[in-house]
């Protein structure tokens, strides 16, 4: 049952990457005193950064990225061993491996 949940999870993260997201152009309402230049350049650097973010996520092995998201959405570490069906210890070493190779990663950039 517990693996039936993770993977409709794993699941709807996936389709909710997929779609679109706001643009900055859309927020502009909230930003008409900021000049058009400052507004395209802040949404270029936005999407940047989330495409060099997903980038980095995607090289992740399998395992490791879905112990970084499950964490990420606020599951404890002993929540996701026993979602994942495997121990904390390593769920922690699993997470220490992740954010080493993130870290890795995103310093090359």
């Amino acid at each position: 049952m517990h693996r039936i949940v993770v993977n409709l999870c794993l699941k709807r993260q996936k389709s909710l990457r997929r779609q679109e997201t706001i643009s900055l152009e859309e927020l502009s309402e909230d930003f008409d005193e900021l000049p058009p230049e400052l507004l395209s350049t802040g949404e270029d650097l936005a999407k940047e950064a989330a495409e060099v973010l997903q980038d980095a996520l995607s090289h992740l092995p399998q395992r490791q990225r879905q112990v970084l998201e499950l964490r990420l959405q606020g599951y404890s570490i002993s929540q996701i061993a026993r979602l994942l069906g495997c121990s904390r210890g390593a769920v922690d070493a699993l997470l220490h491996r992740a954010r080493k190779s993130l870290r890795k990663r995103l310093s090359k950039g």
